[in-house]
């Protein structure tokens, strides 16, 4: 018997694809065609399969067999093996640049830096202490927050004691007002070096201005003070905003500079400038301006 379109009658064609299993299995019981899934190939116009394209799926097991497994399973190997060696070296190349970048900061960065800040140091430059004449009578000599709790752990602060004490017995011996500034309860041990006298006024304030909230101006007007001598810890915090609170209110201020001390010696050396060009401005340090702060040392200290 003939086949009726024999002589155009196209031979099976069978596809092999790596399947899982279960899928093949489900499929070997039927055959499927590709139109159906949307893959393109030739047929009728209808999308229905002619003569013999019928689509046999075969199973994983018989794909490895015939090596086309094998060979996808190595072509997808080298090219994870090599996207790997892509991200290890773009890696690598982000670590020479960090170490570049260290090397460019050490040799030039940090330099610029140091140069920067002696700069700055150069700028704040003050002029010479100044020596003052003052009236006892007028003049009340503040220590400030010279404490167990600041001065102690601070060898700069331990360094300005035996000027401070000398300098409180020479306005304690000229008849001169002194005036103790000390923390809240319990922080209030002042140093022995420079303890007070028994009848030396003690009064409580805050860290910084020692106007704010307390009794100063009024035990510094009760003396009839117009001139006020500091001391004390620290330069940039309760020496520096008293001296400023002193001059705007119309007391005239001279800061002992060896007998003044900070946390870190750039510190007083902002402080002493500030001093000078703060409120009531004398950058020229000139001797006992009106309502201005002078910057003076206790041996350049004397009382008329």
């Amino acid at each position: 018997m003939q086949f009726p379109h024999a002589q155009c009658a196209p031979q099976p064609r069978v596809l092999v694809l790596p399947v899982q299993p279960s899928t093949a299995k489900a499929a070997s019981a039927r055959p499927l065609n590709r139109w159906s899934r949307g893959y393109p190939g030739t047929g009728s116009s209808s999308g229905q399969p002619s003569w013999g394209d019928h689509l046999y799926v075969v199973s994983r097991r018989a794909s490895a067999r015939s090596g086309s497994r094998g060979a996808s399973v190595y072509a997808h190997t080298r090219n994870r093996w090599g996207q790997i060696g892509v991200v290890l070296m773009l890696r690598a190349r982000q670590w020479v640049f960090a170490a570049l970048a260290l090397v460019y900061t050490s040799a030039f960065a940090l330099p610029s830096q140091v140069s920067s800040q002696a700069s700055s140091a150069d700028q704040l430059q003050v002029p010479a202490p100044a020596a003052v004449a003052l009236d006892a009578n007028t003049t009340t000599f503040l220590a400030i927050d010279f404490l167990q709790s600041t001065c102690t752990p601070n060898p700069s602060c331990i360094n300005t004691l035996p000027a401070v004490s000398s300098a409180l017995a020479t306005a304690r011996a000229a008849g001169a007002h002194v005036v103790y500034s000390v923390h809240l309860a319990p922080d209030n041990n002042i140093l022995a070096d420079v303890a007070p006298a028994l009848n030396d006024p003690i009064f409580a304030a805050i860290p910084g201005d020692k106007f704010f909230d307390s009794n100063l101006d009024y035990l510094l007007r009760q003396a009839g003070t117009t001139t006020l001598i500091l001391t004390g810890f620290s330069s940039n915090s309760g020496v520096m905003y008293t001296a400023a609170a002193a001059v705007q209110r119309g007391y005239t201020v001279v800061v002992a500079q060896d007998g003044i001390a900070a946390a870190t010696d750039f510190a007083t050396t902002v402080a002493l400038w500030q001093l000078l060009h703060g409120p009531g401005a004398n950058p020229q340090n000139a001797p006992l301006q009106a309502k201005a702060i002078t910057l003076s040392q206790t041996n350049l200290i004397t009382y008329q």
